[in-house]
């Protein structure tokens, strides 16, 4: 009886050993496939990466760097459009554009601070706000 457990226990031992094997060696594989990484040069970090459109009222969270932002504005709908900068606890701001009916141009924010900030948009259709 001491002699079946002693052989089941040395068979669970050296299928550990075996699997955890296994994976160092697929982890290593991984690791020689992947070419290094560029680190001579820092990615630029960007407000925004790509234009995501929205549908009607949305709020979100941005992040804007200290001073002078130049907004990329699309609005395709037909009746108003507003779009307000609040504080990250939903304290107005400043409102960045109020127009009514379909408008593509650009406008310029001074950011008080660095931080994340509310864009709260009001319109019935499609829009998008980036940074340029």
């Amino acid at each position: 009886m001491n002699s079946l457990k002693y052989i089941l226990s040395l068979t669970v031992i050296i299928a550990l050993v075996i699997a955890c094997s296994k994976d160092n060696q697929q982890t290593n594989k991984q690791n020689q496939t992947q070419p290094p990484k560029d680190t001579s040069k820092p990615e630029p970090k960007t407000q925004y990466r790509d234009i995501e459109y929205f549908e009607d009222d949305k709020s979100q969270l941005i992040d804007l760097r200290d001073g002078r932002a130049t907004l990329d504005i699309l609005f395709e709908g037909t009746g108003n459009f507003k779009a307000t900068i609040n504080d990250s606890l939903g304290n107005y701001i400043a409102t960045l554009i109020e127009t009514t009916g379909p408008y593509k141009g650009q406008k310029l924010y001074e950011s008080p601070k660095t931080g994340m900030f509310i864009l709260d948009v009001k319109c019935k259709g499609r829009w998008y706000i980036k940074r340029k």
